[in-house]
């Protein structure tokens, strides 16, 4: 669960968060485990590495892209947040939007 993220006002549950890597417990392969929370009802947010280049490359565009046209129509949504805990701020920035319809190693 992650703290803060309750809204008993707006009846808003908390979000859970799965972070799994294993390789010798077979528990890293992304596509595997999306799979899992997408049959569960789930919704999920995989970490996009340079590793994978032509996919890196591909979405890079697709926000560059994006935030060069009117946002809304993009469909680019931006969140800031500033936390402050042991006399340190700390500032974070997201952008996100929908995975564009064509990206490499997508059978679609």
């Amino acid at each position: 669960m992650l703290r803060g993220s309750h809204d008993k006002a707006a009846g808003q549950n908390p979000l859970h968060l799965v972070s799994a890597w294993s390789s010798d417990a077979r528990l890293g392969c992304q596509k595997q485990i999306a799979a899992k929370i997408i049959a569960g009802g789930g919704k999920y947010i995989l970490a996009l590495k340079a590793n994978h280049s032509k996919l890196h490359a591909a979405v890079a565009t697709a926000f560059t892209q994006a935030a060069r046209r009117d946002l809304k129509v993009a469909g680019l949504r931006c969140h800031a947040t500033e936390e402050t805990s042991r006399g340190r701020t700390e500032r974070r920035q997201y952008m996100i939007m929908p995975a564009p319809r064509r990206l490499p190693g997508d059978p679609h």
